[in-house]
């Protein structure tokens, strides 16, 4: 985002995503799961809402956009059965509304904007800086090469490590109700290191 917005504003993030193949797929499953993930992050209506059938919004602090956007695909392929398309904006809040829908800010306008840009991408993001977008888009694209074809069974088992980074892997393992070594084989398959660092790299150039 640009340097004096980021001074003078709070930074936030803003997911604009939809369900892919929707109509298709079985609501009875990813509907679940996309409530589910939503709720990780706030208050249904305050924070995140869905529309439309199969869209939605959430509001999450600036540094912890990717992470949220990583959960939710994985929650969403790995439980609901569906993959995901969202558009991500870092900016300011200016109108914080008691529905996450009718606040206002560049944070906002920017998910908007990305959204509608993506193409046949599943991952954009604006910050308003154009040689930041322009670098994390490299990074992105590559990113979901890899997110974009986890198996039920990767996407799940990153949705645990993803939200309990804490855990030991024997306690992943415990709430998959799988082998520690499968688990195991099944993180690597899914590229947990990998995906880590990138969120932690993330978190660091939000944060300088």
């Amino acid at each position: 985002m640009k340097r004096n917005e980021q001074a003078s504003l709070p930074a936030m993030g803003v997911i604009t995503g939809d369900i892919m193949g929707s109509r298709e797929a079985d609501a009875g499953r990813w509907m679940p799961a996309l409530t589910a993930g939503l709720s990780k992050w706030g208050q249904a209506g305050a924070d995140w809402a869905i529309y439309r059938g199969d869209s939605f919004t959430l509001a999450v602090p600036a540094g912890q956009i990717l992470l949220a956007a990583l959960q939710l695909k994985a929650a969403l392929i790995g439980s609901g059965g569906v993959n995901v398309r969202m558009g991500l904006g870092l900016g300011s809040l200016t109108f914080r509304a008691p529905e996450v829908t009718q606040s206002q800010g560049s944070a906002f306008e920017r998910s908007g904007e990305a959204f509608d840009a993506l193409q046949r991408k599943t991952l954009k993001l604006m910050t308003g800086d154009a040689e930041w977008d322009a670098d994390w888009e490299v990074v992105l694209a590559f990113a979901m090469r890899m997110a974009d074809h986890w198996t039920e069974a990767e996407a799940s088992a990153m949705e645990v490590a993803l939200t309990h980074p804490e855990w030991t892997q024997g306690e992943w393992a415990e709430a998959l109700s799988k082998s520690q070594s499968t688990v195991s084989a099944t993180l690597k398959r899914a590229c947990l290191d990998e995906f880590t660092a990138l969120l932690r790299l993330f978190a660091q150039r939000i944060a300088s």
